[in-house]
């Protein structure tokens, strides 16, 4: 973008956003503090993004930014990853639009809160973070407004959602993965390591190959965090099968109703401390299920690599089971 296209996008842009302030959910936005336009100018003609325009603006203002005020205003669009149909939404979490993005939103202030509360320093532009089992992209657009583009990277082993990411967000890396390791990441490169809902559909073989593969790919101290279903999931699945309500779910959570039949046999298995994995049907993938991973099995058996420091089992902090672990030094 040439110096006059710059500063003319620069000025619709604060014109807009000045015009929507009384519609913002918070209204202490300052647009000279946030947006002041050499910052925007550099964001579009230089390539860095949410990071270098928006960085700073509060957690709300920013879920506001990627949800009403994404519609509202070609400006956000032109700046924001795009995002993908509302079929793909749904095929890959159940649900789309504001739903799925304030989900992704509320997991990403906990990925950063944790990852600042465990790591002895604060997410910022030049903290290496990967979205491990990145899906379309829902959770690490999030992270554009902290992190600088190279940074910032995404790794899923479904070839149409890796497409998607590189086609919708250009501030960010993605890379195909094959469902064991290795990957094609760097040794020793990455501070922070999130994985949402991606261990709790691993066989315990893939798990413990990923595990290695990210003690190989993170920086000594890094901090590893990832979600595996509690112990509640094995009765829900019970409760798919029989309830009548379960009919009114989408798709891709209906399927679950075919993990754990032996419902008594799995809930024993998970509290005597042992890995308890279920195919979801007879045609699934080698390693790919439901999974519910205890914190003794955790702590039992990831401490070769990993320092367990937080096993959070909260529904008021995170939907799934979360186990936050340090990378040994």
């Amino acid at each position: 973008m040439d110096g006059r296209r710059a500063k003319n996008f620069a000025s619709r842009a604060i014109r807009a956003l000045r015009h929507a302030k009384g519609r913002l959910v918070e209204p202490a936005f300052s647009v000279r503090a946030r947006l002041e336009r050499r910052a925007w100018e550099r964001a579009v003609g230089e390539g860095n993004g949410p990071c270098s325009a928006l960085g700073g603006v509060s957690d709300r203002w920013w879920l506001w930014a990627n949800t009403a005020g994404y519609r509202r205003h070609r400006e956000l669009r032109s700046l924001l990853p795009e995002l993908p149909s509302r079929e793909l939404q749904e095929q890959f979490t159940g649900s789309a639009g504001d739903r799925t993005l304030t989900e992704a939103w509320h997991a990403y202030r906990l990925f950063r809160e944790t990852f600042n509360q465990h790591s002895g320093g604060t997410v910022g532009r030049h903290t290496r973070v990967l979205d491990f089992g990145c899906g379309w992209g829902r959770i690490i657009r999030f992270f554009t407004k902290d992190i600088a583009p190279d940074h910032l990277w995404g790794v899923d082993v479904n070839e149409i959602v890796i497409s998607v990411c590189l086609e919708t967000n250009p501030w960010a890396k993605f890379e195909l993965a094959d469902v064991l390791p290795p990957s094609p990441l760097a040794a020793a490169s990455f501070d922070l390591v999130y994985g949402y809902s991606v261990f709790s559909h691993l066989s315990e073989k893939a798990q413990d190959a990923w595990l290695s593969e990210f003690s190989r790919i993170m920086r000594p101290g890094g901090i590893l965090m990832l979600t595996t279903w509690p112990r509640t999931f094995i009765e829900h699945c019970a409760w798919l099968r029989k309830s009548e309500g379960a009919k009114k779910l989408p798709a891709s959570h209906q399927v679950s109703a075919g993990a754990f039949t032996d419902t008594a046999g799995a809930l024993a298995a998970y509290d005597s401390g042992e890995f308890t994995f279920s195919y979801r049907k007879p045609d699934d993938p080698e390693h790919f299920g439901e999974a519910c991973v205890p914190e003794s099995y955790a702590r039992a058996n990831w401490t070769d690599r990993f320092e367990i420091i937080e096993y959070i089992d909260d529904r008021k902090r995170c939907p799934q089971n979360l186990i936050v672990a340090r990378r040994r030094r």
